[in-house]
Order: structure tokens, then sequence, then C-alpha cells
């Protein structure tokens, strides 16, 4: 996958080691997860789906929470996901997630961009979560 292998290549020129990033594959697609600290240092896991069509890539950005009270954390994320068009969030076993869809039309950088603004949006957002 080309688009795939343009991301890997930023990501070196970037000075990231990729041996950090986990790879793993399916049936018409592929997945790369790594770490991002955010400015407020705080950690989040960042998923990439690339898809054999070198269109489309889902980003998830995901962040581990401590709420106990189910019906408050969907509340917040009902209200988040009326407030963002594009941008989907939820929660399962005590992650919460953004996810998106990138149609880059083969170009990395449409992704990267996507992936930033989430980033953005999501460490905005994830800290109203315990």
């Amino acid at each position: 996958m080309r688009l795939l292998q343009d991301f890997m290549d930023f990501a070196i020129e970037q000075g990231v080691n990729t041996e950090d990033i986990y790879q793993d594959s399916g049936e018409n697609y592929e997945i790369l997860s790594f770490g991002e600290q955010a400015e407020d240092e705080t950690i989040y896991n960042v998923t990439l789906v690339f898809y054999e069509d070198e269109n489309t890539v889902e980003i998830y950005i995901r962040k581990q929470i401590d709420d106990t009270n189910l019906f408050e954390v969907l509340q917040k994320i009902n209200a988040l996901n009326a407030e963002y068009i594009g941008i989907s969030f939820f929660v399962d076993d005590n992650i919460i997630s953004c996810k998106s869809v990138s149609y880059s039309n083969g170009n990395v950088e449409n992704v990267i961009r996507q992936m930033v603004e989430n980033m953005q949006v999501a460490s905005a957002e994830f800290v109203k979560f315990h």
C-alpha cells in the first residue's frame, strides 16, 4: 500500500523509530498504531487503518478513562457527537475514542492533516473525562 508507505516515510523523516509503531494487517486493510504525546503531556493512542483503495483511512485517537458513571460518560459523548461534524466519539471498556475517516485522494498530507486535527479535538475534549 503506497499511502501507508508514504506515512511510514513521513514518520521516519520526523525521527520516529518505526519499531515504536505497531503494524498489523487483514484482508484489504493494514493497521498502524502508536503513542503520541499531546501538548498537555497526555499520551494518546493513535490508530490508522489504511484500506487498499489508497484513498480511505480511518483515524482513531484513544485514551483510557477512569469515569465509573457510565450515564455521565454517555451524556458527554452524546453532546460531543452533536457538536462535531465528521468526527464520532464513543467509549468501550473505559477507553474514549475519537474517530474520523480521511478520504485522502492518495495524498498522505491529507491523512496527516486530519490526524493532527483529530488530536487537537481529542486533547481539548478528552479532559472532560476522568
